[in-house]
């Protein structure tokens, strides 16, 4: 009777050490291992910096500008007329259509002077030089090639003439148009080439790249958050009418918390985000970092990339990706130190073996480390593997 109920203590004993010694080893938590893509970055109100050159009226009227917001303009380009007087705005469309045509036909003409590389008298003589020797030679082809050449050039011919009539004939149809308003009138010219933008903000002398060179938090922190683009229909001497934006560099400047921008300085490749169009990424660089204020800083970004749409805003929200790290997202107290090398331990069957790693991120107040998953860690850890995060 003893004998029996000391085996069954024993036996007892044995399966509570075997499966406490099992609970003791057992990890606590594991996690899959699969590649992620993570992104350092900062989000805020941002301004925009940009050159603008403004055009101002010179004498009092109404005005009609022949450009729309966006749209691209070159240097010396009529860009709006003032009137004396009222004006019939369907007339002035019509002007504005106009215009176009003639330019249409302009442009034309000069990429058709430009790709002639030869005068027409002197490409029939080479083929008059030409034709003979194909007759010679009883080349029926080559004859029939030079003459499709020749009637080519007297087609040529009749749309050049036709051009030019239709120019004429729309030249006319504009002075005729003018001489209705019946009143005088002052145009004006785009200064540089660029995006043209109908109205002003009162920014364009305040933010300026030469500006931003001396900008701190305060000046910041000052700048008026109630903007507002005023686009006149009429104007007075001296008011301020529209202005043409430089498309190829532009900046903006945000304030941030100066750990944030602990590893970044100028040069650095960035990416940029706009709440305003947020499925598109903008390539762009850190151009300069201000000094700290009370713990912020100023961050300065040069882009030189056109983005539809931004440069009639002076004020939007933008995200700035600092650094991207592809790899297995893993707790820090997940990684081992063994033999003077990093890893994890992977579960494996019944038994954790321990893998080498390379850690390429680590966010400390976050808990987390990316570890790679490139040709460094092939081998080692692998997609779906268990990752033991932690023992009893």
């Amino acid at each position: 009777m003893r004998r029996g109920i000391f085996l069954i203590l024993l036996v007892t004993m044995g399966v509570v050490i075997f499966y406490g010694v099992r609970y003791v080893r057992a990890p606590v938590n594991t996690e899959t291992a699969y590649v992620t893509e993570y992104e350092e970055s900062i989000s805020g109100d941002a301004f925009l910096i940009k050159n603008e050159s403004v055009n101002t009226a010179s004498k009092s009227g109404m005005i009609y500008t022949y450009f729309s917001d966006g749209e691209r303009v070159g240097k010396q380009r009529k860009i709006v007329t003032i009137y004396n007087a009222s004006v019939d705005t369907d007339i002035l469309k019509e002007i504005n259509n106009i215009d176009k045509k003639i330019q249409s036909i302009k442009a034309n003409a000069s990429k058709t002077m430009q790709n002639s590389d030869m005068s027409d008298e002197s490409i029939v003589i080479n083929c008059i030089n030409n034709v003979a020797e194909a007759v010679y030679n009883g080349d029926i082809g080559e004859i029939y090639s030079i003459k499709s050449e020749i009637k080519a050039i007297r087609q040529g011919n009749t749309e050049i003439n036709k051009e030019e009539e239709d120019l004429k004939e729309l030249q006319n149809k504009k002075a005729a148009l003018e001489s209705k308003i019946g009143t005088l009138k002052s145009d004006i010219y785009s200064k540089e080439a660029g995006v043209f933008i109908n109205g002003t903000d009162g920014f364009e002398d305040i933010l300026t790249p030469e500006s931003m060179e001396n900008m701190t938090v305060a000046d910041f922190d000052a700048l008026s958050r109630d903007i507002d683009r005023v686009i006149p229909t009429s104007v007075t001497g001296g008011d301020k009418i529209c202005k043409t934006v430089d498309n190829n560099r532009w900046y903006i400047v945000m304030k941030t918390s100066a750990d944030k921008l602990s590893e970044s300085k100028a040069g650095d490749s960035v990416v940029l985000r706009f709440s305003f169009a947020p499925d598109s990424e903008v390539s762009a660089e850190i151009y300069l970092i201000s000094g700290e204020e009370n713990g912020e800083v100023l961050l300065f970004i040069k882009c030189e990339k056109y983005v539809e749409g931004i440069f009639s805003l002076r004020q939007c929200e933008v995200e700035v990706i600092l650094n991207s790290y592809t790899g297995y997202r893993v707790p820090i107290y997940a990684i081992r130190v063994k033999d003077n090398q990093t890893g994890v331990m992977i579960s494996k069957n019944t038994e954790d073996v321990f893998k080498p790693c390379r850690i390429i991120y680590t966010n400390e107040a976050e808990g987390f480390v990316i570890i790679t998953s490139d040709d460094d860690t092939l081998g080692e850890i692998r997609q779906n593997d268990i990752i033991v995060v932690g023992e009893k």
